[in-house]
């Protein structure tokens, strides 16, 4: 069974390039790197804050149950964004995108 979420799960992984990493374009083409910079370091965060998790859940008990909170937890970090990205994100071309409406004012 792990075997088949794991290979469900790196198949996934297609669908991020044509999903929310082009949203940053779609947002704002003039400033989609400045966008990819601030969403990357936030997204990393979860990556430092799992290894305290995992070390703190399983210090001197490596019992599955410890371990299926683990995977119940990193589940839920990817799940909720993912679903509040589906049903609540726009793609549609932001304002401040347009330069020469900075140089009116």
């Amino acid at each position: 069974m792990a075997t088949i979420c794991l290979t469900a799960a790196l198949s996934m992984c297609g669908t991020e390039p044509s999903g929310s990493l082009a949203t940053y374009i779609d947002l704002s083409p003039n400033f989609s790197s400045v966008l990819m910079g601030i969403g990357n370091m936030v997204f990393v965060t979860p990556g430092f804050m799992s290894a305290a998790l995992v070390g703190a859940l399983t210090y001197k008990n490596q019992s599955s149950e410890q371990w299926k909170k683990v995977f119940l937890i990193s589940a839920g970090i990817l799940l909720v964004p993912g679903l509040l990205h589906l049903l609540a994100s726009s793609s549609k071309v932001q304002e401040w995108n347009f330069q020469s409406q900075w140089q009116k004012k």
